[in-house]
């Protein structure tokens, strides 16, 4: 491993703690304050290791925690608006980076956990967020953010057990249908 792959590891070690913490968080405001510096760690770590895809994904979190963080203050009719300008933005950045299949990975992990992140039930953040990191984990491994998908791993562990533990003693069913 050479040192710029070594430096990317760092960020991507940083990267996911940020998002360990915002899958503790309690209220969603500080859950978003956490996956804004997840981020920003993690679109580093993706540009020192070439991985495109990766990187721009972050680049669209960055801006998707900054809408959804004022979700609440916008105007009715345009909030299913900016969702599907997320959403689109997420897949036209897969179209423009992909190289190969394993870059389909991040664009639908994103997908995926920001229509469950657009939810107000944290507890169903917190199910798209296990989904999410699985999927993580595995390009992780493909584009050599080992760290990362060692966090990943990690994160997902850490995922299932605050569904849990965060739900035992509430009659909230965890999935409606």
């Amino acid at each position: 491993m050479n040192k710029i792959e070594m430096f990317a590891q760092l960020f991507g070690i940083l990267g996911s703690i940020s998002m360990m913490l915002s899958n503790w968080q309690k209220s969603k405001n500080k859950m978003m304050l956490f996956l804004t510096f997840d981020s920003i760690l993690y679109f580093i770590q993706y540009m020192l290791l070439k991985a495109y895809t990766g990187a721009f994904t972050n680049v669209i979190s960055f801006f998707r925690v900054l809408i959804f963080s004022n979700k609440d203050k916008m105007v009715t009719k345009y909030k299913n608006i900016a969702l599907y300008i997320i959403l689109l933005l997420y897949v036209t950045s897969g179209i423009l980076t992909y190289n190969s299949i394993i870059d389909c990975l991040p664009i639908l992990a994103t997908l995926v956990y920001t229509i469950f992140l657009w939810q107000d039930n944290i507890q169903r953040i917190r199910i798209g967020s296990s989904i999410m990191f699985s999927m993580w984990m595995v390009y992780d491994i493909f584009v050599k953010a080992y760290f990362g998908a060692f966090f990943e791993c990690f994160l997902l562990i850490t995922s299932i057990l605050s569904i849990v533990k965060l739900n035992k003693g509430t009659d909230d069913k965890i999935i409606k249908i």
